[in-house]
């Protein structure tokens, strides 16, 4: 994973080994012309998305974040544009509503390889086609940032809950409690008539965890991980710091 792609040395090293065919995977860097016309085959990529759609650095996180019930695997032909070049094949994948983006991460990881054998047979044996892009189907999954885990407590609960599965590992869906931030690592979104909380406010304790009011609907917070301190159980975080319902996260 060179720094630099065009340095001399490294592409004297890739010339070099006289490769047939170059495979790029989780490798954020767009790959110069010199490189890609080294190898006598297309160089390929696996992405992990439905290509058009989610392009870009953390396709598994905002499927998640979006809500999606669908993403998979996709082969493509690397070329000057980021995630843009003709499809080779694709497999879809469900996103099960327990999954996080460490569990689909890992159900990927285990799929990507058998896809990438079967099409590297394909182009040794010359039995491939591309297919081009829907450019107007097209859209972008960014790099996280720390900032997009701040939540939002006046949206919805099931926006929330998305959030929480989709910031996993880093950076977190990240609230405020006395001062200190609190991740919040496991939620479920439950109905509910929070017309008399506010957004943030804490509705309900029990041994399941506790009830945050939302936009819509409530959160059921199961497991959390208070700055400066371990991850715990929602109910070993109400027993140890005595919340109570009434109180509210900024």
């Amino acid at each position: 994973q060179p720094v630099d792609l065009r340095e001399g040395a490294f592409l004297q090293r890739l010339k070099s080994c006289g490769g047939d065919l170059f495979v790029v995977v989780a490798y954020g860097r767009l790959l110069p012309a010199e490189v890609l016309v080294l190898p006598r085959a297309p160089v390929i990529n696996v992405h992990s998305s439905l290509l058009p759609r989610y392009r870009g650095a953390a396709p598994i996180n905002w499927a998640i974040l979006n809500g999606d019930r669908e993403t998979g695997l996709t082969i493509m032909k690397v070329t000057s544009c980021m995630d843009a070049g003709d499809i080779l094949c694709q497999e879809k994948m469900k996103i099960f509503d327990d999954d996080t983006a460490v569990t689909l991460r890992a159900r990927m990881a285990q799929a990507g390889p058998k896809l990438l054998l079967k099409t590297v047979d394909a182009i040794e044996e010359g039995n491939y086609t591309f297919t081009a892009q829907d450019e107007k189907a097209a859209t972008t999954a960014p790099k996280l940032t720390k900032e997009l885990g701040d939540i939002r407590w006046d949206k919805d609960a099931v926006a929330i809950r998305n959030l929480v599965r989709g910031l996993l590992p880093w950076p977190g869906a990240c609230t405020r409690y006395r001062g200190k931030l609190l991740k919040i690592l496991d939620a479920d979104a439950v109905p509910g008539d929070f017309a008399t909380r506010q957004p943030g406010e804490v509705a309900e304790v029990n041994k399941k965890g506790f009830i945050v009011a939302t936009g819509q609907g409530g959160l059921l917070v199961k497991e959390v991980h208070l700055e400066a301190s371990r991850p715990m159980s929602a109910f070993e975080f109400i027993t140890g710091h005595k919340l109570e319902a009434g109180f509210i996260f900024q």
